[in-house]
This record gives structure tokens, C-alpha cells and sequence, in this order.
């Protein structure tokens, strides 16, 4: 080129795409190995070049050591840090691999790949990203580039046998990906995330995905464990967690550690100090879980001990067991919040117990009904009624076979509740749902249009009248649209098939 520029402030991001899936290699891969994809992302940072601003670049003609054609070039706001725009390059993984081969790696006497999947936050090494600006001045090579931080997405069990495998080799901001299947035995229980930041998420759901800890009072044993302050983004998602046995966490003990749990079911967990979670020290978010049939003597499905302050959302408890205090909640010095939460008909404790009056929970639109040892009792007995809290039956579709959906005329539903939205892990499965007249599964503006032309333009007649009489009066009217249309504009008040 003409022009050749080293730059102070100039760095290559590297973002690993999915990895690890080859039958030649031994299991686990090695961990050098979990950052090949099918292409990897660069990001150039830069100033200006030549008094030429990015968005002056000709993208067409941008390559990578001379020779990769890349897959796409974009430009893309600036990183925090940086005030100018940076360049976005995807490039083929195996041309850059194989053209990497050939750079100074070797001089360093590693295995190439090892080189530059490893030790991608200690290296220096020469690469170009080269082309024309728009007014055909050449683009000056960039040297001595650093590589920096990526990330990867490391398959299970096709990759790595074992979650806890899995969970070992990443690195943080790394995926662990699960796919749907039954994991059990050492390497798939006692999972510490040692201080990362990871997500560990299946693909098929806890429908398809389970954990079954094989836990027993002999043998303790939990999925998860986190006991030290992990980086900010952590995500546990979509696992069906049975049959723990541990003296703190059935299922996971979360200590000094905020990270999000979702989408998970806990069953079957045995505990001394929360069945299912124990908390402390620690502010996780848990949301759109169902916790059932957990035991505990202190919490049958979550203990907070401690100065713990987490957020728990749209959550489901049911038939839970504390067996001295506390069957869905106990809590020490502690300050959960709880939103659009059910718990419903836990077995001999309260729902929720308060050792000490340092403990201050709040609930916002929750539903707490039928359980043993009372609902809105002691230390939260003055939140009924207040902040869309209410005591109900949820009318549940089956809990002999485990289906916590709702029935169409539960209070739960979002149409239902002052809050106007979903309390509770599932919505309607059984039942009519009150307002749905096009019975398509919504409430919205087509169930307004659809009772309006019945009425005024001899539009077909809806399927269910007891979801359309929303007035009571036994008669699909007038009435009937200006409530419908009041709930759906106007924020109206919810509407009132309950009793039907």
C-alpha cells in the first residue's frame, strides 16, 4: 500500500461463533478449540485515517490480510470509550485460520490454533485490514493490532459431554448450550461457576431439559453453585432442576451472587435452608419459574438469609413444604421483592415467614391463597389489598397431572386483576377467558370489532356467550362493547366474567 499507518489506538475484537461440534476429536475438546466457528466477527477501533472518517471507507473493498473476502462489513456506533464510529468484519473462520497459519504465530513454536484460540488476551500480532476510501485514496494497513476479548457458544453434549465440562472450559461471556435430554451423574451436578460470567441456557426448555441431581441425605448434591462475586450478566435458563439434596439449596445455592435465573422448574428438592434456592448475600433475579413439591425445614422453596435483596417475577409456588417455618418464603434480615408471583395451596408452614424485623419483602401484584399455614400472615399481613395483592383461588387446570394453567376465569389472568397483567408462570389453558370473542387467545381490538358486527352487521355469533357477556346482564348488547372497548383504549376496569 501506499500509505502505511501504526496506529496507537487501534484493536481487533474477535467474537467466536458456534463451536466444538466435530466427532475427530477426543471429548471434552480441548479448550483452545471452543473458539472456532463458522465465522468470527472482527472489530476494528480506530480515528481517522488521513483525515478520512470511517463512514468514508469503500466497504466493498475492505479485506483482511490482503486475501479474505470478507462476509459483510458494517459500520456501527462507537464502543463505550470511543467517540468515532468502528468498523464491524465478519470474516470466514477457516479462510482466517488457514490463512493465519502462515503469520508470526509460528515464530512463538505453539500449535497455531492454540496460539491464537488461547492467549488471545496476552498476544500481539500483525493483521491488515486493508481497502479504499470512497475518493480512491488507499486505506492504510493497520499493525501490531491487539486481540482482545471474545466470546463462544460451547454445545453439550456434543461438544463437551458434561455441563460441568462445559462450564469449566468457558471462559467468561461464553454460552454453554444444552441440549434437550436428561443429564445425571458427577459432571452434571455440583456446577460452580467459579467467578464467571457465563450463560448456561438449554435449547429445548425445562420441558425437554432436565437436571436430576440425585441428591440424597447420604450423598448431597445440587446443580448449581455460586460462592463468590460473579461479573454482572450471568444467566441459568431453561432447566427442569430434580431431586436435590443439599443442607443450603436443594437445587442452587447462590452466595454473593446476582446473577438471573428464568425459566426454570425446581421439583422434587430437599433442603434444610430453602428446598429449592438458597440466598445469601445476594440479589439474583429469579423470574417465569415454577417452584413445586420442594422441602425444607426453613423455606420450602427459597431461603433468604442475610442481607439478601432478590427480585422474584411471575413465579409459580405450589405444594411446597417448610416444615418449621416458611413453606414458599423465609426470610433472615432480607428484603425480597416479589411481583406478578402466585403462591398457592404450599403445605404445613405459611406462605411466607419473617424471622426477624429486619426482614422488609414487598409483593406487587401477587395472588397468595390456600396454603396450610395462611396467606397474608405476620410480617406481610398489611400488604393484602394494597398494590394489586389480592387472595383468590388461581383456579388451576390440573394439579393432579402437574398443569399449572389457569383457568380463563382465574383472577390471575391479566384481564381478570386490577394490575391488568399475567400473575403467575402460565397463562389460560383451560377454560373460556373473558373478553376473547374471536376466540383467537387475545383480548385486543379484533374481539371489539368481531362482537360489534355481530351485533350491528349480522357478523357470525362468538363461540362462547359467557366470554362476551361482560356486563352480566345475560344479554350481548351495547353494554357489553362500550365495557370492551373502555378495557382496551381507556385502561378500563377489568372485565367481569369471573362469576359466570
Amino acid at each position: 500500500h501506499s500509505h502505511l499507518y501504526m496506529l496507537d489506538q487501534v484493536e481487533i475484537n474477535i467474537i467466536g461463533g458456534y463451536d466444538g461440534e466435530t466427532a475427530a476429536l477426543p471429548h471434552p475438546l480441548p479448550k483452545w478449540l471452543a473458539r472456532i466457528g463458522d465465522s468470527e466477527t472482527f472489530t476494528v477501533y480506530a480515528g481517522n485515517y488521513l483525515g478520512h472518517d470511517v463512514s468514508d471507507i469503500d466497504l466493498s473493498s475492505v479485506r483482511v490480510n490482503d486475501i479474505i473476502i470478507p462476509q459483510s462489513v458494517t459500520v456501527v456506533p462507537p464502543p463505550p470509550g470511543f467517540t468515532a464510529e468502528v468498523l464491524e468484519i465478519i470474516v470466514p473462520a477457516g479462510e482466517f485460520i488457514d490463512d493465519y497459519l502462515c503469520g508470526l504465530d509460528t515464530a512463538y513454536g505453539y500449535h497455531p490454533y492454540m496460539v491464537f484460540l488461547d492467549t488471545l488476551s496476552v498476544w500481539e500480532y500483525i493483521y491488515s485490514v486493508s481497502g479504499q476510501f470512497i475518493d480512491k485514496a488507499d486505506l492504510a494497513s493497520l499493525g501490531n493490532v491487539t486481540i482482545i476479548e471474545e466470546s463462544a457458544t460451547i454445545p453439550v453434549p456434543s461438544g463437551w459431554l458434561t455441563i460441568g465440562a462445559a462450564v469449566e472450559a468457558a471462559e467468561s461471556h461464553d454460552t454453554v448450550e444444552v441440549a434437550a435430554g436428561t443429564y445425571t451423574g458427577d459432571g452434571n451436578r455440583d456446577i460452580s461457576l467459579s467467578g464467571k460470567s457465563l450463560v448456561i441456557r438449554s435449547v429445548g426448555g425445562p420441558g425437554l431439559t432436565t437436571i436430576n441431581c440425585g441428591g440424597s441425605e447420604s450423598e448431597p448434591h445440587r446443580a448449581f453453585m455460586s460462592s463468590v462475586d460473579e461479573e454482572s450478566g450471568s444467566l441459568i435458563e431453561g432447566f427442569n432442576i430434580f431431586g436435590g439434596y443439599h443442607e443450603n439449596g436443594g437445587a442452587i445455592s447462590l452466595v454473593h451472587s446476582d446473577l438471573t435465573v428464568r425459566n426454570c422448574n425446581f421439583q422434587v428438592n430437599e433442603s434444610n435452608r430453602g428446598g429449592a434456592l438458597y440466598i445469601h448475600e445476594a440479589s439474583p433475579t429469579i423470574e417465569y419459574c415454577l417452584f413445586f413439591h420442594n422441602q425444607a425445614e426453613e423455606g420450602g422453596a427459597i431461603n433468604c438469609w442475610a442481607s439478601s435483596d432478590p427480585t422474584v417475577r411471575n413465579c409459580t409456588f405450589s405444594d411446597n413444604t417448610g416444615t418449621t417455618n416458611g413453606a414458599g418464603l423465609y426470610c433472615y434480615n432480607s428484603s425480597p421483592v416479589f411481583e406478578n408471583t402466585l403462591m398457592a395451596y404450599n403445605n404445613q408452614g405459611e406462605a411466607v415467614y419473617l424471622l426477624d424485623g429486619g426482614s422488609d419483602p414487598q409483593f406487587v401484584c401477587c395472588d397468595i391463597y390456600g396454603n396450610d399455614g395462611g396467606d397474608w400472615t405476620g410480617g406481610i399481613a398489611d400488604q393484602l389489598g394494597i398494590n394489586g395483592n389480592f387472595s383468590e383461588d388461581p383456579m388451576f387446570c390440573d394439579t393432579t397431572f402437574i398443569d399449572f394453567h389457569i383457568d380463563g376465569k382465574s383472577p390471575c389472568v391479566s384481564t381478570n386483576n386490577s394490575c391488568l397483567t399475567l400473575i403467575g408462570l402460565y397463562d389460560v389453558g383451560c377454560g373460556i377467558r373473558c373478553g376473547d370473542i374471536s376466540n383467537d387467545g387475545t383480548v385486543n381490538v379484533g374481539d371489539a370489532v368481531f362482537l360489534i358486527a355481530y351485533m350491528f352487521r349480522d357478523g357470525p355469533e362468538p363461540s362462547d356467550f359467557w366470554a362476551s357477556d361482560l356486563n352480566g346482564d345475560l344479554e350481548l348488547d351495547i353494554g357489553d362493547a362500550v365495557l370492551l372497548i373502555n378495557f382496551i383504549f381507556r385502561n378500563g376496569p377489568p372485565l367481569d366474567c369471573i362469576n359466570k
